[in-house]
C-alpha cells in the first residue's frame, strides 16, 4: 500500500480556511471527497480523502490548474510515531526508504516548514537534518539525482514531521512555494517583487521571452510610483503608465515611457496593446469588469492584474469575480485562459493572469 494517503498544502499564514475550502471544492468536483483541519495561521493544511488510496491521484489531478492558495503541494504519509530528539535520523530514513519503494529513487530532497511562527523557529533544525537526511537517502540507493519525484520532509514541531513527494513539473519550483527572488536594483516600489514572481510562476520560459521583449507594448493602469513600469522597460517593452499621481523621478526620461494623467478606469488605449497590467486599490469586481471590457473590445492580448480581497470569504469573492470574468468573454465568444495564484508576495489579493487565445466566434 502507498504510504501517501494525505495531501499537506503550504499557504500563506492566515489563508488557512481558503486554502482548505478551494481543495475540498475541486476534490469534490474531481469524485474524490476530502477534509481537514484549518488552523488559523499554522501555514498549512493537511487534507484526508475519504478514500486514502486516491491522495497520489488528487495531487496529480490538482496540477493543472496549480491551486490558487496553496503555495506548495505534496502527498503525505500520516505522520508516524514522534521522533526522537535523539536521534531524529533513522526514522525519518525508514519513512522515505519506504516512499522511494514504491515511487523509485528521488531526484532531491526538500526540508521544510510551515510559514508561521512556529515552523520558522523550526528552520535551524530543517538545516541540521537536511545533509544527513540526503547522506543516508544516497546510501540507501533512494536519492540518486534522477527521476521525476522529489523526497519532503514537513517539520511540524521537533518531534512531529510528514513525509512524503511531490512530482517535479507538478508543484511549486522552490522548496515551501517561497520564491527565491531578488529585488531589481532602483526599483521605485516593492510592487516590482510581486511582477516578478508573477512573471515567473504564471508564464512558461517561451511565454517570457515571447511577451516580454523589445518591441512589445503595455498599459500600466495605476502605475505610480512606477514599479511595474520600469520592470517592463528594462525588458524592452513601450509602456504606457496610467496614473493621476507622479511616478519616480528617473521615470521621466524614459523615452519608450509615456506619463498619462488619467484615471484608469475611464483611460481608453489608442489601439491595440500586448499587455494590460492593473495593480489598482479597488474591489475585486470591479476590477475584472474593466478586465472583461479590454478583453472583449481588443484592447490588450494580455492582462496581468491583481485583486484585493475581503477580509472575510474571499474564496467566495475569488470565485464570484472569476465567474464574471469568463462568463463575459463566453457570452462574447473570445477565446481564453485565465489563472489565479496566491503569490507569496501578494499579502491580502490574488494575482489574475488573462491569455486572450481567439477572438470572437465569426470574427
Amino acid at each position: 500500500m502507498d504510504p501517501c494517503t494525505r495531501l499537506f498544502a503550504y499557504c500563506r499564514p492566515g489563508f488557512e480556511r481558503e486554502t482548505l475550502a478551494e481543495i475540498r471544492a475541486r476534490g469534490e468536483r474531481l469524485g474524490m471527497p476530502c477534509a481537514g483541519e484549518a488552523r488559523d495561521r499554522s501555514g498549512g493544511v493537511l487534507i484526508g480523502l475519504d478514500h486514502p488510496h486516491q491522495a497520489v491521484s488528487l495531487f496529480k489531478k490538482l496540477g493543472d490548474p496549480q491551486p490558487v492558495f496553496a503555495r506548495h503541494l505534496l502527498a503525505c504519509d500520516a505522520g508516524g510515531e514522534p521522533l526522537p530528539p535523539g536521534d531524529r535520523i533513522a526514522p525519518l530514513l525508514t519513512r522515505l526508504e519506504r516512499l522511494a519503494e514504491r515511487h523509485g529513487p528521488f531526484a532531491t530532497l526538500w526540508m521544510g516548514a510551515p510559514d508561521s511562527e512556529e515552523g520558522r523557529a523550526l528552520t535551524p533544525l530543517c538545516r541540521a537534518l537536511q545533509a544527513r537526511l540526503e547522506s543516508g537517502l544516497r546510501d540507501l540507493g533512494a536519492l540518486d539525482g534522477t527521476g521525476v519525484t522529489r523526497a519532503e520532509v514537513v517539520l511540524l514541531a521537533g518531534t512531529e514531521a510528514l513525509t512524503g513527494i511531490s512530482w517535479i513539473g507538478e508543484a511549486s519550483s522552490w522548496p515551501m512555494g517561497i520564491p527565491r527572488l531578488r529585488r531589481p536594483v532602483a526599483a521605485p516600489s516593492r510592487a516590482s517583487l510581486k511582477l516578478e514572481e508573477a512573471l515567473v510562476v504564471l508564464l512558461s520560459a517561451r511565454e517570457r521571452s515571447n511577451w516580454l521583449a523589445s518591441g512589445r507594448s503595455a498599459v500600466d493602469l495605476g502605475a505610480a510610483p512606477g514599479g511595474w513600469s520600469r520592470m517592463l522597460l528594462a525588458d524592452g517593452l513601450r509602456v504606457i503608465a496610467v496614473d493621476r499621481a507622479e511616478l519616480a523621478p528617473e521615470l521621466k526620461r524614459e523615452p519608450r515611457l509615456r506619463h498619462v494623467r488619467e484615471d484608469g478606469f475611464r483611460f481608453r488605449p489608442e489601439q491595440t496593446v500586448d499587455w494590460l497590467l492593473c495593480d489598482m486599490v479597488e474591489q475585486p469586481r470591479r476590477i475584472v469588469e474593466l478586465v472583461a471590457n479590454w478583453a472583449v473590445a481588443g484592447w490588450c492580448r494580455m492582462a496581468l492584474f491583481n485583486l484585493k480581497l475581503p477580509m472575510k470569504k474571499r474564496f467566495e469573492e475569488l470565485e464570484l469575480c472569476r465567474g464574471r470574468l469568463t462568463g463575459a468573454l463566453r457570452t462574447a465568444g473570445i477565446a481564453h485562459r485565465l489563472d489565479f495564484r496566491h503569490l507569496y508576495h501578494d499579502r491580502e489579493e490574488v494575482t489574475g493572469l488573462l491569455r486572450v487565445t481567439g477572438g470572437r466566434r465569426g470574427g
